[in-house]
């Protein structure tokens, strides 16, 4: 006796069942990501207006560097996407290469602003600056750690934090890249603080998303 069902049975469950397969992790990635982005990007200068050091900042420290950093977020998202595909999940030395590729950004970034424009916190109004510029951002990528979360319920996540981590970790890099083009204080102290800070919370906050979410269908 075999436990092998029936090829005729097989055949009819088989002809049931229409299954449609998800596309790469990374056209998934730019297809969302891009219009969340330019969202982001318009509701920044919508709402609260361009930085007032603009033009010594200059076009290219502001409106490409900030393009650049969503193109980081897309890579980090992609890697994050590929972690709930079975057969295609990345070893733990690139989320890690990714996380380290994006930090990097940041501080680089951060240090080629302050050299352009150095901008500083009034001294009497460093908790102000310091509680808007990590709530704002928060609040502008949380919708985008959402999108990314349903989008990796759609897969079988086997390491869920760390797959959850990385979405959150693109959701404030995408919040950070249309944040800085109203923040003008580019004093180091303050950006890696308050804005790193927001994004360093929204890839706490994708880690417990990616529990959430770990058992999702993938229909």
């Amino acid at each position: 006796m075999t436990d092998r069902a029936p090829d005729s049975l097989r055949a009819a469950i088989g002809a049931g069942v229409r299954v449609t397969p998800l596309p790469s992790p990374a056209r998934r990635a730019t297809r969302r990501l891009v219009p969340a982005a330019l969202i982001v990007l318009a509701l920044v200068l919508a709402i609260w207006g361009l930085r007032a050091d603009y033009d010594a900042v200059g076009p290219w420290r502001l409106w490409l560097a900030s393009l650049a950093q969503v193109a980081v977020a897309i890579a980090v998202a992609r890697v994050a996407l590929a972690e709930s595909i079975p057969g295609q999940r990345p070893p733990v030395r690139t989320h890690i290469a990714m996380a380290a590729v994006a930090v990097f950004f940041v501080v680089a970034l951060t240090e080629a602003t302050f050299a352009a424009s150095r901008t500083f916190v009034p001294a009497a109004w460093t908790s102000r600056f310091f509680w808007i510029c990590f709530t704002h951002p928060v609040a502008l990528g949380l919708p985008v750690l959402v999108l990314l979360a349903v989008m990796l319920r759609r897969g079988l996540l086997s390491r869920p934090a760390l797959a959850g981590a990385l979405a959150g970790l693109a959701a404030g890099l995408v919040s950070d890249a249309g944040w800085r083009l109203y923040c003008h204080v580019s004093d180091p102290a303050h950006v890696l603080v308050a804005h790193a800070g927001a994004v360093l919370a929204l890839s706490t906050a994708g880690m417990g998303a990616g529990y959430f979410f770990r058992n999702g269908s993938t229909s």
